[in-house]
């Protein structure tokens, strides 16, 4: 009789609980872990993966085939954690959390002034609902609002509202903007711009925090995270910006030189540079971001907009050719620039200008564009021309042709490309614009190229990166590497290909890498 009583009483523990926290319906809701001891004493083990910063390729070819090839996973970087904490009585509680080298994060948490490992029974996971979300805005942890502190940034919960504040200390708009123009608010909100490849030790981290990264799990409404208790989660994080490449070309051979040998000035007036803003402070309702859905504030364009923003200060652009034909234009493109959304560009369009040897050259963004969707049987098609914005998790490349007519400067713009910020095709590309742009794309290509053990000739997979020409494989480069210091460096099997470089470079620590720095020796070749 004893051996049954146990387990009775232990199943009608909860309902026991439950009664008798029923006369206290205004009180915390009383929460007990529903994890059996063997899982819930596991610890949490998270990974994650984000969308890429540069398409892989792209094509005019409508009929393409999406490949969902696996990014590289986040490592070596702190992300925050935020959880239904069962000791705080189910509410949410954010904790930082280290990736390793490979990739892997354990969430480190505070209790009785000690510091352990979470385990899975600390995490509520009762209801249907019960989330846990990753995102990359660490400054910005959840909390208990204090609406009467002075301090905005103490004022709201930052899971149902969070607002980014004024910039940070030591911030100056003279740095951001062309001489005489300064902030629009003179230093009330937060600049939320900064470059993608920015490698500025100081800056790093504004990058880091500017280029917003969200996930959540479980991500879909058929799916529970009580049932996956005791296991590795995986999140896959979404951009919620925008990314904007400005690439410049001329017919005329002067032009064109000047864009070679001097440095220029690039910036442009009429762009929203803060996620919040003036509007926020007369309407309660608008939310700068919303944690719990990866809600950013879509304002559409306001009559507060900032002018002057530099885009590229007094510096020589990078080349970059999209083959080589030596008839087709060398664009020199501006650097890689993360921007806050915004849905509607029309009522002040953006004014680029270009400065060039004292000569200016200035336009308006043009008004429609069209942008690379995915549909439902996963084939890749452009869209219908759209009124001009700044979308959410898409890159937006936009073609400059500079003229000079009859002494007129002009600027035109010939083609705005907007894609996301992951781009992968199949075989089926245009050879014109395939090409290696990172060292994600390297090492693609010198996988794909090993798969073959006869005649790699027949890869069509290897058009991505370039074509078959002479006997062997020629990969176009389009931007530098920098290869990771722990990886590996001899990744293709033989030395049947060359990489056409251009202006670009490959290095490792510092060092230029050859074509045969890449073939694996003898030693280290196992295909």
């Amino acid at each position: 009789m004893r051996t049954r009583l146990y387990p009775i009483l232990r199943n009608l523990l909860p309902v026991i609980i439950f009664l008798l926290a029923g006369s206290c319906a205004n009180e915390t809701e009383i929460l007990v872990p529903t994890t059996n001891d063997e899982n819930g004493d596991k610890p949490v083990v998270i990974r994650a993966t984000i969308a890429g910063s540069l398409p892989s390729t792209r094509s005019e070819d409508t009929d393409n085939e999406y490949i969902p090839e696996e990014p590289e996973s986040i490592k070596n970087r702190t992300l925050l954690f935020t959880y239904p904490s069962v000791a705080d009585g189910g509410a949410m509680k954010s904790v930082p959390c280290t990736f390793n080298e490979e990739g892997i994060a354990y969430i480190q948490i505070e209790e009785e002034g000690n510091t352990r490992t979470l385990l899975w029974k600390d995490i509520y996971t009762v209801h249907d609902t019960n989330t846990i979300y990753l995102d990359n805005l660490v400054n910005y942890p959840v909390q208990t609002p204090n609406p009467d502190s002075e301090d905005i940034l103490e004022q709201f919960d930052n899971f149902t509202k969070m607002r980014f504040g004024p910039p940070e200390e030591g911030f100056n708009p003279e740095d951001m903007t062309i001489e005489g123009i300064g902030d629009y608010y003179k230093g009330k909100y937060k600049w939320m711009i900064a470059k993608e490849e920015e490698t500025d030790p100081d800056k790093i981290w504004k990058k880091e925090e500017v280029d917003i990264i969200w996930g959540k799990y479980p991500s879909t409404k058929t799916t529970h995270l009580r049932d996956q208790v005791g296991q590795p989660l995986h999140f896959e994080l979404e951009h919620k910006m925008s990314a904007i490449l400005f690439r410049f070309y001329s017919k005329d051979p002067k032009i064109s030189e000047a864009l070679k040998e001097i440095e220029v000035t690039v910036y442009w007036d009429n762009v929203r540079v803060w996620i919040e803003d003036s509007q926020i402070e007369s309407d309660s309702h608008f939310r700068p971001f919303i944690r719990y859905n990866g809600e950013l504030l879509n304002y559409g364009q306001k009559k507060n907009l900032q002018k002057g923003v530099i885009l590229a200060k007094k510096e020589r652009l990078t080349p970059s050719t999209q083959n080589n034909d030596p008839d087709h234009p060398v664009y020199y493109e501006t650097p890689v620039w993360i921007y806050p959304m915004c849905q509607e560009l029309l009522t002040s369009r953006p004014q680029l200008t270009i400065e060039i040897d004292g000569t200016k050259y200035s336009g308006a963004l043009p008004p429609k564009m069209r942008y690379w969707e995915i549909d439902s049987k996963g084939e890749w098609y452009l869209s219908t021309p759209v009124n001009l914005a700044f979308k959410s998790g898409y890159r937006h490349t936009f073609n400059v042709e500079l003229v000079n007519k009859l002494d007129k400067q002009e600027i035109l713009f010939h083609e705005v490309t907007v894609s996301p910020f992951i781009w992968y095709f199949n075989e089926k590309v245009t050879a014109a614009e395939s090409g290696i742009y990172n060292w994600s794309d390297l090492k693609w290509a010198a996988k794909t190229y090993n798969e073959d053990t006869e005649d790699t000739s027949k890869n069509n997979k290897l058009w991505r990166y370039g074509e078959y020409t002479g006997g062997k494989w020629v990969f176009w480069l389009w931007r530098n590497i920098e290869i990771p210091d722990k990886e590996e460096l001899q990744i293709f099997k033989d030395n049947n290909f060359r990489i056409e470089r251009g202006s670009s470079t490959i290095k490792k620590n510092g060092s230029i890498i050859q074509d045969e720095n890449l073939v694996k020796t003898s030693s280290t070749n196992h295909s």
